[in-house]
């Protein structure tokens, strides 16, 4: 029994590590990395109509449909711990272990995907925008915000953050799982920005291109009111810039 119980000790990081297979997960179902303990939920392949016909936000349109693969991605916003841990950074002006990481830029993200990938052997990324609207969504199911019900029981913003971000996960989830998307900080994505959809990838892909001067930001701050809040919002952001209203969190790519 003994000796079983050693083999078994010696085997479980590798069971842990390995692909997760996306047959029988149910969207929302939670797995957590082993060197970490970031934990990821599943997010079911499907399609839906990305952006917003009823905005005066040009570069919410033109509303356009996107199936999107299965992947995971992770259920909070990566926090301060976190990024330590991966990193050794600590680059946070609203400090608290908990509390999401701020002051990083969407090359700071980067560093830590790359760091994650080293330590993990697994294929982590941000999520391009619209991975990260169809999660937000629950793949079609809302459709003003990240989730269901009143903004304040789903986001702290300006009604009542206090000015400050908050621990991850205090809020409501949406319907698969996923805490803090409407609010608490701004979340970096992979694409470069562009000031419309048109040409947009129908797959899930990131808009990519050589010449890149913006990044894409997506969801509210502690600092935003209800109009940034929605799903639907984006903004254009320099690669290099960092403050304290911007994160991110990571997706886990699925064989």
């Amino acid at each position: 029994m003994r000796l079983f119980t050693l083999l078994l000790a010696a085997l479980l990081p590798a069971i842990l590590a390995a692909p997760v297979c996306a047959e029988g997960l149910k969207a929302g179902e939670i797995w957590r990395e082993p060197n970490t303990g970031i934990e990821f939920v599943y997010i079911p392949a499907g399609c839906f109509d990305m952006g917003l016909d009823d905005t005066a936000e040009k570069d919410e349109l033109p509303v356009h449909k996107v199936c999107v693969k299965a992947f995971m991605l992770s259920r909070y916003e990566i926090t301060q711990d976190q990024y330590r841990k991966v990193t050794t950074l600590k680059p946070s002006e609203f400090i608290g272990g908990s509390n999401p990481v701020e002051q990083v830029s969407w090359d700071d993200a980067q560093l830590f995907v790359r760091e994650m990938n080293r330590v993990s052997g697994q294929r982590f990324n941000l999520p391009s925008e619209s991975q990260w609207e169809y999660a937000c969504r629950a793949g079609g199911q809302h459709s003003t915000y990240c989730g269901q019900g009143f903004l304040a029981q789903l986001a702290w913003g300006v009604g009542n953050a206090d000015y400050h971000p908050h621990p991850v996960g205090k809020k409501k989830a949406n319907a698969w799982n996923l805490y803090d998307m409407s609010g608490n900080v701004r979340e970096w994505v992979e694409d470069c920005y562009g000031d419309s959809y048109s040409g947009a990838p129908a797959d899930g892909s990131p808009v990519q291109r050589a010449d890149c001067p913006l990044r894409v930001q997506r969801g509210g701050a502690w600092i935003d009111g209800p109009q940034a809040a929605r799903a639907a919002n984006r903004s254009g952001v320099a690669p290099t810039q960092r403050n304290g209203l911007a994160g991110f969190r990571l997706l886990r790519a699925l064989p």
